[in-house]
């Protein structure tokens, strides 16, 4: 997507937090990243939202609720397994 040239104001010290906390090259990419991130939670909530919207069936619920196997009784060697792709 084109990138546009702007100007805006913005608290310096949040500006640069999030530049740090997303290891960007510098302002303008932190913001791209942030809005990157807005966008993509609200995606999520609205996607949440519309399986709220709709309960469960009996069934649905049933599957939800059914008891799952312990993990510890896996005894798969997942390392060995995927030894290929851990190196």
């Amino acid at each position: 997507m084109a990138r546009e040239k702007t100007t805006l104001s913005l608290d310096r010290t949040k500006a640069n937090a999030v530049r740090a906390l997303l290891a960007a090259k510098n302002i303008s990419d932190a913001i791209d990243a942030a809005l990157d991130h807005i966008l993509y939670e609200e995606d999520i909530r609205r996607s949440i939202a519309g399986y709220v919207a709709i309960p469960p069936t009996a069934e649905e619920d049933a599957l939800a609720r059914r008891p799952h196997p312990r993990l510890d009784d896996d005894d798969t060697d997942w390392r060995a397994a995927y030894a290929d792709l851990l190196q």
